[in-house]
């Protein structure tokens, strides 16, 4: 995408030029501006889409990668309950059936999971 941005810049400095030295129309060239400026808007914000998908990536592994140190703190909370453990990580619970429970964890992160009857 970065490389069409660039593509498209020199295209329209190329039609700059074209039209400063009357080789072409200014009327007949608004269409390819536009054409033109429509394209890199479009490519502009799909990368900015990206970048931000990539940040939401890196904030969700550093949240489960928290939410996991944390967790090692208490090697017998596998086998025990532990307040202070579950407090830490979990910030709500939710029963959605007799057999599915919806665990949000601190920053966001949710889990649906099945329960034994």
């Amino acid at each position: 995408m970065e490389n069409r941005i660039r593509e498209i810049e020199k295209m329209r400095d190329n039609l700059i030029s074209l039209v400063t030295t009357g080789a072409v129309d200014i009327e007949s060239s608004d269409d390819k501006f536009k054409a033109l400026n429509d394209e890199e808007k479009y490519l502009r914000d799909q990368i900015e889409q990206q970048k931000i998908k990539a940040q939401t990536k890196t904030d969700l592994r550093l949240m489960l990668k928290t939410i996991s140190d944390e967790l090692k703190k208490y090697d017998d909370s596998i086998v025990k309950y532990n307040e202070t453990a579950v407090r830490k990580v979990v910030e709500c619970v939710k029963v959605i059936s007799k057999t599915e429970v919806k665990i949000t964890f601190k920053g966001g992160f949710d889990m649906t999971v099945e329960v034994e009857k």
